[in-house]
């Protein structure tokens, strides 16, 4: 598993934030991720398109924010047989049942363990012909978002 499609809901700051980071720490691991190319205009963009199509699995994080450009990225990766994991907080905007193609998860912002151990069980299933070290690549990355996730979880000021 060499590359990594991330997407995030609509106008979600931390969803984005996350995405950029997980990208820029995988590039110095010689792991690829890519991200939506978003034009505003509503539509799937053929770029996207093709990031989708050219990855090994699609990752959401449905934090914030409207799902509307992520509903269409989940389309397509849907119809081009890609594994999907949805990872989402406190108040989920995306409602896709799990199946073989797709995991649900919600992210437990206290024991982000939890959330890895779940989506490492998903990720064993889908990818158990590949190599155990692309496996791990995968869950590091993974659980680096999922740690920066819940340190902006706990750390954002109470109402």
């Amino acid at each position: 598993m060499n590359k990594v499609f991330i997407t995030y809901n609509d106008h979600s700051s931390w969803g984005k934030n996350t995405a950029l980071r997980m990208q820029t720490l995988s590039g110095l691991y010689d792991f690829e991720v890519d991200l939506p190319y978003r034009t505003g205009i509503g539509k799937i963009t053929s770029e996207t398109q093709k990031r989708i199509k050219t990855s090994d699995i699609v990752l959401v994080f449905d934090l914030e924010g409207e799902p509307s450009a992520v509903n269409e990225e989940l389309a397509y990766a849907l119809k081009v047989k890609k594994p999907v994991i949805i990872i989402q907080g406190e108040h989920p905007h995306l409602n896709y049942p799990n199946n073989n193609n797709i995991k649900t998860v919600r992210l437990n912002y206290y024991n982000p363990d939890e959330t890895l151990h779940e989506i490492a069980r998903y990720i064993k299933e889908k990818f158990n012909r590949k190599q155990k070290s692309e496996e791990g690549m995968i869950l590091a990355l993974v659980s680096i978002g999922l740690g920066l996730l819940a340190y902006w979880a706990l750390s954002k000021p109470s109402k």
